[in-house]
């Protein structure tokens, strides 16, 4: 599932595509594919929009579009495990010629009127969502939105925040902890495996035992690896690509996740694997020692 760096880089990597394009009428090639919880709206209505605002909320995208006479729209996006935005030029002749497992297309018109590209949404496991309703209706968004904690990068994630959180979840392991969508939105097991090692916490640490000093330090781990992350345009390990189609290149970066029985980058020791609530998670028995050692 693409994380907070990859949701990202897919984000503005699409944002060009946007630009002065108004999209055409939907060719919706899986029936039921986009919700509308409100009654008013449906997926024909995106005939028309032009985009006003591309966001993201942890791993969702928020697409804001607006058409004339008509409120503002909102089309909610969630990739799942393997869903992608792929913009292509020049559109594909016919729907022979689409990428399989493609479930959507939306044409988008230049200013002349031509489409000259198409977006197409494609989800091999079909787990992705695409949510659209007035832009207004946060009451309408899904459980998982509605629930997300603040943004990693955001001035509201704070030690001080980390901290309170961890002695509310205290019997959490720092790795669950951390995967907490109502702590860190966007974090997902890649990067949550490198910012414990970074920080030299364990993932079996308690997170009632987060002391001020490791809540500081892992605060500033998150902050850099997600920048370094997004900066190289993610991780690709499976599926993930931007709307353009590239493969990102932090995992080349990586320092633990993945690398359970290598030698740690930090000491040489042998990297060793958990499972933590229901999660293969890496880390280093002597850089990142639970309970610690006298």
């Amino acid at each position: 599932m693409p994380e907070l760096p990859e949701v990202e880089t897919i984000r503005l990597s699409m944002l060009p595509h946007l630009q002065q394009r108004q999209l055409a009428q939907p060719l919706i090639l899986r029936p039921g594919l986009i919700s509308c919880p409100w009654p008013g709206l449906q997926p024909s209505d995106l005939d028309g929009c032009q985009s006003a605002a591309l966001s993201r909320r942890g791993k969702y995208l928020l697409w804001r579009l607006q058409k004339t006479g008509r409120p503002d729209t909102l089309l909610i996006l969630h990739f799942g495990m393997t869903g992608e935005w792929l913009c292509l030029s020049p559109p594909p002749a016919d729907q022979t010629a689409l990428p399989s497992h493609t479930h959507l297309v939306l044409p988008l018109l230049d200013s002349d009127h031509v489409i000259r590209n198409v977006l197409i949404w494609r989800d091999i496991r079909r787990f992705g969502k695409l949510i659209y309703l007035p832009a207004d209706r946060t009451d309408l968004w899904p459980a998982g939105l509605k629930q997300l904690g603040p943004e990693p990068l955001g001035q509201d994630f704070t030690p001080a925040f980390l901290n309170r959180e961890a002695k509310r979840h205290q019997r959490l392991p720092m790795a669950s902890f951390l995967l907490n969508q109502s702590v860190g939105a966007g974090l997902g097991n890649i990067y949550v495996n490198e910012a414990l090692f970074l920080s030299q916490i364990s993932p079996l640490q308690p997170a009632g035992t987060l002391s001020a000093d490791q809540a500081q330090q892992l605060c500033q781990d998150i902050r850099r690896l997600l920048t370094r992350a997004i900066a190289s345009g993610g991780s690709s390990l499976r599926d993930y690509r931007d709307a353009d189609g590239r493969q990102g290149h932090f995992q080349e970066q990586h320092l633990v996740y993945g690398r359970g029985g290598q030698p740690c980058p930090r000491c040489g020791q042998t990297l060793v694997s958990h499972i933590i609530g229901g999660r293969r998670v890496i880390s280093c028995p002597h850089c990142q020692p639970w309970p610690k050692q006298k």
